[in-house]
């Protein structure tokens, strides 16, 4: 009986030993994405946001797994990524258009593809999406100016519109808006075409004195975007030679 003991006492003791010196092995946690919640220049919005005269984007996120890599992504329209930024800040430089904006996680090793459908496949524990932020570039307003001389040697201006967000509509449909009310024709297009209206100086019947110099605001009722510019009438030049200097030489400005 205690040579039993003996050896049991043994065999225990030899177990712990055993055990003692073996190696711990630790299991590695996997990596599980988590992309959070996009944030684009502090607004939380997840509309389709216009941006007018801006020059730079700047994306954050929420709620992401910070020990993963967190990187975002501009996608163009057709859903090609056109740009990506490990800090989120993009200078921008993109033609007009509309395009989503998205933050992307993803674990060691897991390589980003080119564009969203390919990017939207592969995901899994290892890469994670956040919801896209849609955005709008309009393109500039261009305004070309005609000035239309009068009897008298005053004027009425001429005006033609193009760009803007009209393109963006399905049906190039927008109409412009101006500081100045037209006294002939439309401010409205279809199919993204010019328009051309004659400007008054408050009235059909009011012309713009030569040399004055006015302030046109044109936007469009798409997007809340505006261009600023200023047209200055030449001199009469009714009995030329003539400037503005000779015919108007305190030259007015007319807002």
């Amino acid at each position: 009986m205690k040579k039993r003991t003996f050896l049991f006492s043994v065999f225990l003791f030899c177990f712990w030993a055993i055990e003692a010196y073996r190696p711990m092995v630790v299991q590695a946690q996997d990596c599980l994405a988590q992309a959070g919640t996009l944030v684009l220049n502090a607004d939380t919005s997840s509309g389709n946001i216009v941006l007018c005269s801006i020059s730079q984007i700047y994306l954050t996120a929420t709620g992401y797994n910070i020990n993963a890599n967190q990187q975002y992504i501009i996608s163009s329209n057709s859903g090609t990524i056109v740009a990506i930024s490990d800090t989120g800040y993009f200078p921008l430089g993109l033609s007009g258009g509309i395009y989503q904006l998205w933050a992307i996680n993803s674990c060691t090793g897991v390589s980003i593809p080119t564009t969203i459908l390919d990017l939207q496949a592969a995901l899994g524990n290892d890469l994670a999406i956040s919801s896209p932020i849609t955005i709008t570039l309009p393109l500039p307003i261009q305004v070309s100016y005609t000035p239309i001389l009068n009897d008298d040697g005053s004027y009425f201006l001429q005006i033609t519109l193009s760009g803007g967000s009209a393109i963006f509509n399905p049906s190039g449909a927008c109409t412009y808006t101006c500081n100045y009310t037209p006294i002939n024709g439309s401010l409205s297009t279809i199919f993204a075409q010019p328009v051309t209206v004659i400007l008054g100086n408050g009235s059909s019947t009011t012309p713009f004195e030569p040399c004055s110099t006015i302030t046109l605001i044109i936007g469009d009722d798409t997007a809340p975007c505006e261009t600023v510019d200023q047209f200055t009438f030449p001199a009469s030049c009714l009995e030329p030679p003539c400037s503005c200097l000779t015919a108007n030489p305190d030259q007015a400005t007319t807002t």
